[in-house]
């Protein structure tokens, strides 16, 4: 799975000779002409009904019958619109670019179960955060020795 602006995946497509399985997008507003970047699943199919997100039209007749009847949502979409960890967010820590957990949980939580996951890029550990709250199995690497730290905290 990749995270990264829309143009380098398609590079990364093209140099791999490999088209991903599936690709959706989280978008967020920002200051910056960049409002998006897309996840690309390569060599692994994700289940979107792993994942429930609140139903977008809660007074509409059949979303209150599927409420009644104890549903707690809908499959996650592919368009994922999530703000970015700003330095005003409570999760926020000293790394520049880090990723909201909910984007995290959302990636993590439509793959296969059984599935380790590796994080070659850990930074302040998001992924791993995700990971624990999930119930998943994790391995994160980081050169960085601060960042690790903040990590090895979040993990804790």
């Amino acid at each position: 799975m990749v995270i990264h602006y829309p143009e380098a995946l398609y590079r990364l497509a093209i140099e791999t000779g490999q088209a991903p399985n599936k690709v959706c997008s989280w978008t967020y507003n920002s200051n910056n002409k960049r409002q998006h970047r897309d996840v690309a699943y390569f060599g692994v199919t994700p289940d979107f009904r792993q994942v429930t997100q609140p139903y977008k039209n809660p007074t509409d007749k059949r979303v209150k019958a599927l409420i009644a009847a104890g549903k707690t949502g809908a499959a996650l979409y592919d368009w994922w619109n999530i703000n970015q960890v700003k330095n005003t967010s409570a999760e926020k820590t000293a790394h520049p670019c880090q990723m909201p957990v909910e984007v995290m949980k959302n990636i993590v939580g439509i793959l296969p179960e059984g599935y380790t996951i590796l994080d070659l890029f850990m930074g302040s550990g998001t992924t791993g955060v995700a990971c624990k709250e999930l119930g998943r199995d994790f391995i994160g690497c980081e050169l960085d020795t601060e960042y690790y730290e903040i990590a090895k905290e979040r993990l804790l």
